[in-house]
């Protein structure tokens, strides 16, 4: 099987724009945020027991929201398996459910976990959109209290959202270094919203997928309409320049 491709970013990025446009491919499954990676890899050390596995995989509500069952993983797992590739076969289910022979995550609270990341999934493809720091932080702060899932350490003002963009920037980079440009690809957000066509394209080229023009036509066709914080996920890139644009106007004359 052809590697995953995990997206990095911190959060309020654009990683839900880009993973929306890379799960309209034919190609490669990109389900809303797992959240289970981390806790699972945590509880479960490098070898699970695989009933502990699933008893513990079954706690986790996203599964249900992809539409898959425990009696559908089940079937995936073999006993000596590495905690990583139990984990991976969820995602694989995901992916066959979608009929799609790929799978990928989009969990921007795993910046906090990279190295375990690395270790769970050794032949990731990673890909990171970097935003304007700035800008990231005036959406971030603009989000209202109790609808995004807060992690550790969950930034209160923009000197704590400033410190937690330095810290996660640095460690994707770090990853990038060890892992080399041949599994590592930093993109620009702005350049994203800017020439979505072309900087899609250099996305698929490095994940090995091909690009397909229905990648593009995302707008009101993707699960991230039932979320309250990613309704700029369901506009035309154009139209989010333009609004940061003006809020960080209007932000600057406050």
């Amino acid at each position: 099987m052809a590697p995953p491709v995990i997206v990095l970013g911190v959060g309020r990025s654009g990683t839900t724009l880009l993973r929306v446009m890379l799960d309209r491919s034919s190609e490669i499954a990109i389900p809303y945020e797992s959240f289970f990676v981390t806790p699972l890899a945590h509880r479960h050390g490098s070898r699970p027991n695989l009933d502990d596995f699933l008893d513990d995989l079954g706690r986790f509500y996203q599964l249900y929201e992809w539409g898959i069952s425990l009696d559908d993983v089940r079937p995936k797992l073999r006993e000596g398996m590495t905690t990583g590739e139990a984990i991976a076969a969820v995602f694989e289910v995901y992916a066959e459910h979608e009929g799609k022979p790929r799978w990928g995550d989009k969990t921007p609270l795993y910046m906090q976990h990279l190295p375990l990341l690395e270790r769970l999934f050794p032949d990731a493809l990673w890909v990171h959109l970097v935003r304007d720091g700035r800008d990231a932080a005036l959406s971030f702060l603009s989000v209202p209290r109790g609808i995004m899932t807060e992690g550790w350490g969950h930034p209160k003002d923009a000197a704590g959202f400033a410190r937690l963009w330095r810290t996660e920037i640095e460690s994707a980079r770090a990853l990038g270094r060890r892992v080399g440009p041949d599994r590592y690809l930093e993109l620009r957000y702005e350049d994203l919203v800017r020439d979505p066509a072309a900087e899609l394209a250099r996305v698929c080229t490095f994940a090995g997928l091909q690009f397909e023009a229905d990648m593009l036509d995302y707008v009101g066709r993707s699960d991230s309409a039932r979320k309250p914080h990613q309704q700029r996920s369901q506009q035309w890139p154009f139209r989010q320049v333009e609004q940061h644009v003006r809020f960080r106007k209007r932000r600057a004359r406050a």
